[in-house]
């Protein structure tokens, strides 16, 4: 039984009318017999165009009958009856179009309440509001939607709605074509099956076995909702199996997509992508092949540099080694020692072009790495005295050394790039200054912070100085129109390129200073890590004399040397110091001799790393096995044309104390003898 709640009659009619008419929205009354109206509102006289009830009972013969469309009577009639049925309750929704006084038609929204009275029987209480305008919005909303769709279907074989993500209903909106198998589970899809189950039919009947597995885990809706999350789109591809028997690529876009009433819904695009995958993967095919050809090219060029260097170096060494000897010759006559001079420094300017394409190279590869490793400090600069003190004093130059602030002894970095950094400087400056000029070499801690210092080194000279204009291509590998040797810094193009490439390495930076005429100041700025809190002894300020070194005369080397004429130079160099050396022409050679020999009887192995029947780090390692006392102790020095730094590694992994490129100058084997020497080691 319809509720019964305020009680409609003549006597209560009036009470209807005065709250009705001030509503703003359309309300009327009408019985459930005979439809008749009881009472409309002035907003439902507008609804109609109607300016007064007479109009409007013309309009409609006062009755609900003549309020909808004739079009759209019998639907409303069974939806109102509908809502009547047993459980339905008794409210009312519904949306029907109405024909104004004007002939227009519009859409109007429907809502009333079924009660029964006693005077009237059952009666509606009906809200009434034109929506036409959100009817127009909402059919402009979905043609725009269904417009996408369908261009997606045209992009895609078939588009698959997921429009509940909760309940996994899902509509079909394409299908591929006919015929196939790709499409016997499509067609089996219809509303009373959600998607996981229609997901897995696909898999099953279209999807190749390989990829079956996968492919239920990435299309698991939890998993696609999961991503859908995290990014506006994604796709998955899959190979399927086709109606001849081959595979094809395929791949499903999804992209979420907001449906009515704020639920997520997710849009499921299929296509055949088999020649743009195959495409790619021959792209990437090709890019392999051209990275292999790439790799292997500079692994030739790298090989060619590396054999280069060895073969260029060998004769150098005879070069260097040979007039640097005859030089001291007491009987040598002025005008011959100076032009054994000139052809030592000639092969030395020789040996730095070699040194700097092999630096260039590594750069421009990548493969110069900066190592973060401690090291001395005040032994680095002591080193780069030794060298470009040697130097100064050669070509007749004053050679000053300045420190300013605290220098400890142990940081972090690399030792080994910082001391060339300085001495590609240094050697420059030494080249550009004229006899009796000066070079100044001055350190200084600019700032320390945090247990990390910032140093300031300034490498000044004397010499002719450079033009303004040509300051800003100073760097250039190759500048154009470079100064000659006797007029500044001819030749030094590739070696300051690679002295400000190490610094940036090393995240530092280069300054210059320079006027035509007044010289030339370089300045390296470069922050260390602190290795330890220690106090170390400063290095000394002064004309950059080398520090007294350990007596080496009475020591035994082995020198393991397959070059007859390197061999003999280096014999001659030892001797200079009286040291005894033992010549072995090969690596098995060297283990023979060092084998038969006592404990002890040796007090250093020099040891070039290329040779032949057994090469130096082999032998090293032979030495290193022997069991002896002698054997993990004796310092074993590499002496050899090779000089990339993975030389220098091989080196050190096999067992070698340090590692000498070749042509060696004389000071800095005899530091490096005596420092591994006195240290046992």
């Amino acid at each position: 039984m319809p509720e019964k709640h305020f009680e409609l009659n003549e006597q209560t009619m009036s009470v209807v009318e005065e709250i009705g008419q001030h509503m703003p929205g359309g309300f009327y009354i009408c019985r459930d017999d005979n439809q008749k109206l009881l009472f409309v509102n002035r907003a439902v006289l507008d609804i109609y165009g109607c300016e007064t009830l007479d109009q409007f009972r013309e309009l409609t013969g006062f009755s609900f009958r003549g309020m909808p469309h004739p079009a759209d009577y019998a639907s409303v009639i069974e939806a109102i009856r509908n809502h009547s049925a047993p459980g339905a309750g008794y409210d009312e929704h519904v949306e029907y179009r109405i024909v104004r006084r004007d002939g227009t038609v519009r859409w109007v929204d429907d809502y009333g309440h079924r009660t029964r009275t006693e005077a009237y029987g059952d009666v509606h209480y009906v809200f009434i509001s034109d929506v036409t305008e959100k009817r127009v919005r909402m059919e402009s909303d979905l043609a725009v939607r269904q417009a996408v769709i369908e261009t997606l279907s045209e992009a895609y074989s078939e588009v698959w709605l997921i429009t509940d993500v909760e309940s996994e209903t899902f509509s079909i909106y394409r299908t591929g074509a006919e015929g196939t198998a790709a499409d016997a589970p499509i067609r089996e899809a219809p509303g009373s099956r959600n998607y996981s189950q229609a997901k897995e039919s696909c898999i099953r009947a279209t999807v190749v076995p390989e990829d079956q597995a996968r492919l239920r885990e990435e299309l698991a809706l939890p998993n696609i909702v999961r991503k859908l999350q995290e990014q506006p789109r994604f796709s998955v591809s899959y190979r399927r199996r086709m109606d001849d028997g081959s595979d094809r690529c395929f791949r499903i876009e999804f992209a979420a997509v907001k449906m009515p009433g704020g639920r997520m819904g997710v849009v499921c695009g299929f296509r055949d992508a088999d020649a743009e995958v195959r495409e790619a993967q021959e792209h990437s095919r090709a890019l392999s092949e051209a990275l292999a050809a790439a790799e292997q090219a500079s692994r030739a060029k790298s090989a060619f540099l590396s054999n280069m260097s060895h073969e260029i170096r060998t004769p150098l060494n005879a070069i260097i080694g040979l007039s640097s000897i005859a030089r001291k010759s007491p009987q040598l006559p002025q005008e011959t020692a100076a032009q054994l001079e000139q052809i030592g420094e000639s092969a030395r300017q020789l040996l730095d072009i070699v040194n700097d394409i092999l630096d260039m190279r590594r750069i421009e590869s990548g493969r110069m790495a900066v190592r973060s490793e401690e090291f001395s400090f005040t032994g680095m600069l002591e080193q780069v005295n030794a060298v470009i003190g040697s130097r100064c004093r050669d070509k007749g130059l004053r050679y000053g050394f300045r420190t300013g602030g605290r220098l400890g002894d142990r940081y972090i970095g690399d030792g080994r790039k910082l001391r060339q950094v300085l001495v590609n400087l240094l050697d420059n400056a030494v080249k550009s200054t004229p006899r009796e000029g000066s070079v100044t070499f001055s350190v200084e801690e600019a700032a320390r912070f945090d247990r990390r210092a910032t140093f300031r080194f300034t490498v000044s000279d004397t010499g002719a100085g450079i033009d303004g204009d040509d300051l800003p291509r100073l760097f250039d590998a190759l500048p154009p129109e470079a100064p000659s040797a006797a007029g500044g810094f001819g030749g030094a193009g590739l070696s300051l390129s690679i002295t400000r490439s190490l610094v940036e390495l090393m995240n530092g930076s280069l300054e210059v200073r320079s006027e035509k005429g007044a010289g030339t100041a370089f300045t390296v700025t470069v922050t260390l890590a602190e290795a330890a809190e220690e106090a170390a002894p400063q290095p000394e300020s002064g004309d950059g004399e080398e520090a007294p070194r350990a007596e080496l005369a009475g020591r035994r080397v082995l020198v393991a040397e397959d070059v007859p004429i390197n061999a003999e130079i280096l014999l001659m160099v030892l001797d200079m110091q009286k040291v005894t050396a033992e010549h072995a022409e090969n690596g098995r050679r060297a283990v023979e001799m060092f084998a038969a020999s006592a404990p002890g009887h040796y007090d250093a192995v020099l040891m070039d790393i290329r040779m032949p029947e057994m090469d130096g780090l082999e032998a090293t390692r032979a030495i290193r096995a022997m069991d002896r006392p002698d054997a993990g102790t004796i310092p074993i020095i590499a002496l050899t044309a090779n000089a990339f730094d993975e030389d220098v590694q091989r080196s050190m992994q096999a067992g070698l104390n340090a590692h000498l490129s070749k042509p060696v100058q004389p000071e800095e084997l005899f530091r490096t003898l005596e420092k591994l020497i006195g240290s046992g080691r």
